[in-house]
Protein backbone atom coordinates (compact mmCIF):
# COMPACT_ATOMS: atom_id res chain seq x y z
CA UNK A 1 0.00 0.00 0.00
CA UNK A 2 0.93 3.65 -0.92
CA UNK A 3 1.47 5.92 1.89
CA UNK A 4 1.98 9.43 1.82
CA UNK A 5 3.27 11.27 4.90
CA UNK A 6 0.93 14.46 6.21
CA UNK A 7 2.61 17.36 7.94
CA UNK A 8 0.21 16.39 11.08
CA UNK A 9 2.30 13.04 11.85
CA UNK A 10 -0.92 10.99 10.68
CA UNK A 11 -0.62 8.95 7.14
CA UNK A 12 -2.82 9.09 4.38
CA UNK A 13 -3.41 5.91 2.34
CA UNK A 14 -3.22 6.66 -1.50
CA UNK A 15 -6.55 6.23 -2.30
CA UNK A 16 -7.36 9.21 0.55
CA UNK A 17 -4.69 11.75 -1.00
CA UNK A 18 -6.31 10.52 -5.14
CA UNK A 19 -10.13 11.11 -2.88
CA UNK A 20 -8.73 14.72 -1.71
CA UNK A 21 -7.57 15.85 -5.00
CA UNK A 22 -10.77 14.90 -6.36
CA UNK A 23 -12.88 16.68 -3.89
CA UNK A 24 -10.65 19.96 -4.31
CA UNK A 25 -9.99 19.93 -8.19
CA UNK A 26 -13.24 17.87 -9.26
CA UNK A 27 -15.18 21.08 -10.69
CA UNK A 28 -11.68 21.65 -12.86
CA UNK A 29 -11.83 17.98 -13.88
CA UNK A 30 -15.11 17.94 -14.87
CA UNK A 31 -15.23 21.13 -16.94
CA UNK A 32 -12.04 19.85 -18.74
CA UNK A 33 -13.61 16.60 -19.32
CA UNK A 34 -17.04 17.68 -20.28
CA UNK A 35 -15.71 20.10 -23.06
CA UNK A 36 -12.70 17.73 -24.47
CA UNK A 37 -15.83 15.10 -24.93
CA UNK A 38 -17.92 17.44 -26.35
CA UNK A 39 -15.34 17.49 -29.38
CA UNK A 40 -16.42 14.50 -30.91
CA UNK A 41 -20.44 16.07 -31.20
CA UNK A 42 -19.04 19.12 -33.17
CA UNK A 43 -17.91 18.72 -37.29
CA UNK A 44 -14.24 18.20 -37.80
CA UNK A 45 -12.09 21.26 -36.56
CA UNK A 46 -8.94 22.90 -37.08
CA UNK A 47 -6.59 22.32 -33.60
CA UNK A 48 -6.79 25.94 -33.47
CA UNK A 49 -11.07 25.87 -33.55
CA UNK A 50 -10.49 22.64 -31.38
CA UNK A 51 -8.07 24.07 -28.74
CA UNK A 52 -10.75 27.63 -28.66
CA UNK A 53 -13.78 25.07 -28.19
CA UNK A 54 -12.61 23.31 -25.18
CA UNK A 55 -11.13 26.39 -23.91
CA UNK A 56 -14.84 28.03 -23.87
CA UNK A 57 -16.49 24.76 -22.58
CA UNK A 58 -13.78 24.82 -19.63
CA UNK A 59 -14.14 28.57 -18.58
CA UNK A 60 -17.48 29.19 -18.93
CA UNK A 61 -18.05 25.49 -16.76
CA UNK A 62 -15.69 26.87 -14.46
CA UNK A 63 -17.33 30.53 -14.36
CA UNK A 64 -20.93 29.73 -14.21
CA UNK A 65 -21.42 26.31 -12.46
CA UNK A 66 -21.99 27.70 -9.27
CA UNK A 67 -24.60 30.62 -10.68
CA UNK A 68 -26.46 27.86 -12.01
CA UNK A 69 -26.68 25.57 -9.05
CA UNK A 70 -27.68 29.06 -6.92
CA UNK A 71 -29.91 29.60 -9.84
CA UNK A 72 -31.85 25.92 -9.74
CA UNK A 73 -31.49 25.43 -6.08
CA UNK A 74 -29.23 22.29 -6.37
CA UNK A 75 -27.06 20.53 -4.06
CA UNK A 76 -23.65 22.33 -3.69
CA UNK A 77 -22.12 19.00 -2.91
CA UNK A 78 -19.28 17.75 -4.68
CA UNK A 79 -20.83 15.67 -7.23
CA UNK A 80 -23.79 17.58 -8.03
CA UNK A 81 -21.56 21.11 -8.21
CA UNK A 82 -19.28 18.45 -10.55
CA UNK A 83 -21.86 17.09 -12.67
CA UNK A 84 -23.35 20.34 -13.30
CA UNK A 85 -19.85 21.68 -14.24
CA UNK A 86 -19.51 18.44 -17.06
CA UNK A 87 -22.66 19.07 -18.44
CA UNK A 88 -21.90 22.99 -18.79
CA UNK A 89 -19.03 22.18 -20.30
CA UNK A 90 -19.77 19.59 -22.45
CA UNK A 91 -22.89 22.25 -23.83
CA UNK A 92 -20.88 25.44 -23.69
CA UNK A 93 -18.76 24.57 -26.91
CA UNK A 94 -22.12 24.95 -28.82
CA UNK A 95 -22.18 28.81 -28.09
CA UNK A 96 -19.33 29.68 -30.57
CA UNK A 97 -21.00 28.33 -33.88
CA UNK A 98 -24.42 30.40 -31.82
CA UNK A 99 -21.73 33.07 -31.46
CA UNK A 100 -20.90 33.30 -34.93
CA UNK A 101 -24.49 33.28 -36.25
CA UNK A 102 -25.92 35.81 -33.79
CA UNK A 103 -22.88 37.93 -34.86
CA UNK A 104 -23.44 37.33 -38.95
CA UNK A 105 -27.26 38.44 -38.21
CA UNK A 106 -26.32 41.47 -36.73
CA UNK A 107 -24.06 42.19 -39.64
CA UNK A 108 -26.49 41.16 -41.91
CA UNK A 109 -29.17 43.15 -40.82
CA UNK A 110 -28.08 46.03 -38.76
CA UNK A 111 -24.95 46.63 -40.09
CA UNK A 112 -26.40 47.50 -43.62
CA UNK A 113 -25.29 51.03 -44.72
CA UNK A 114 -28.63 53.10 -45.38
CA UNK A 115 -31.26 52.43 -49.16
Amino acid sequence: MIRTHVSRGHTMSFSEALLAVLIKYGLFIASLVGSILSLSLLRPLTRQQAAWAVATGFFTAIFTTDLVVAYFGLPASGDARNGVAYLIGLFAMNLIPLGKKVAQAIARNYLKGPQ
